[in-house]
């Protein structure tokens, strides 16, 4: 995914809900999951460290993409919060929902502004999670 591909997605998901628009809902989640394979490209994961599931949510919603990985899930949603988060995780398929693993949220302004800088921050945060 091009840096002006994520810059694009990410409008999408800055903009108006993509609730109760099925062609808006369809263009967020499949560039949701273009990131989030774009995330696990960087962290250098192969098949067998990461699982990427999609949860299409009900008419009202936006959906969301999720990246489990050995150390770190990751949500991508549409959302009044910001829109992706990520935190700390114990093995693959854990979610870290717990007090021990806040959540690191991004705001869409921020993909839009530097994709790069997000990705590598998420990067950085990975490489010191695998260290713990």
């Amino acid at each position: 995914m091009t840096t002006a591909q994520i810059k694009t997605w990410a409008r999408l998901g800055e903009g108006r809900s993509v609730g109760y628009n099925p062609t808006a809902k369809e263009a967020f989640l499949k560039g949701a999951r273009q990131f989030a394979n774009e995330v696990v490209k960087r962290l250098g994961l192969g098949t067998a460290d990461r699982k990427i599931h999609r949860n299409e949510g009900g008419v009202a919603v936006s959906g969301e993409v999720s990246v489990y990985t050995p150390h770190m899930y990751v949500c991508i949603e549409q959302s009044s919060c910001g829109g992706i988060y990520y935190r700390g995780c114990d093995h693959l398929g854990d979610n870290g929902a717990s007090i021990r693993y806040p959540n690191q949220w991004i705001t869409w302004n921020a993909v839009i502004s530097d994709p790069d800088a997000v990705l590598d921050k998420m990067v950085q945060f990975y490489q010191q999670a695998t260290e713990e």
